[in-house]
C-alpha cells in the first residue's frame, strides 16, 4: 500500500535513509560521541536544539516529498504526527544507550517538524 499507490519508492528510499540515518546517530553512546554540541555561544538552547530542529524539518519535508503529488492537506498532517511521535520515542530510546531523555530536544524535534510543514506546504505541490 505505502509503497506504490501513496509513495514514489525511490523517495521513498531517500527518506527512509535519512530517518535510519538519524536514529542512528541520535543512539551513538554519550562517550562515544565525537563532540558535545550543547552550549556553544548560544546560551542554554545550544547548537544541539538547532540542529535537532534542522533534522526533524528535513524529515518531514523529505516525507511529504516522497509522497506521490499533489499530497492532500490531512496526508501532511499525519505525516508530521508521525515525525513528532517518533521523536518522542528518539528521545526515549537514547536512555538505553547512556543518553539522556530530552523534553527540550523533544520540543526542538516538534518545532523542526512543524517548520518542515511550513516550507513543504510552501515549495511542493498540495491538494
Amino acid at each position: 500500500m505505502a509503497n506504490g499507490r501513496y509513495f514514489n519508492s525511490k523517495r521513498l528510499k531517500v527518506t527512509a535513509g535519512y530517518i535510519l540515518l538519524v536514529m542512528l546517530l541520535t543512539h551513538i553512546p554519550k562517550g562515544h560521541m565525537p563532540l558535545e554540541l550543547g552550549g556553544y555561544g548560544w546560551g542554554d538552547i545550544g547548537l544541539d536544539k538547532l540542529i535537532h530542529l534542522g533534522a526533524y524539518g528535513l524529515m518531514v519535508y523529505l516525507a511529504i516529498w516522497s509522497a506521490h503529488a499533489p499530497v492532500r492537506l490531512k496526508v501532511q498532517l499525519l505525516i508530521v504526527a508521525g515525525v513528532i511521535v517518533l521523536g518522542g520515542l528518539d528521545e526515549f530510546t537514547q536512555t538505553y544507550v547512556g543518553r539522556m531523555c530530552s523534553v527540550l530536544d523533544w520540543i526542538a524535534n516538534v518545532i523542526g517538524a512543524t517548520l518542515g510543514f511550513g516550507v513543504s506546504h510552501w515549495l511542493l505541490p498540495r491538494r
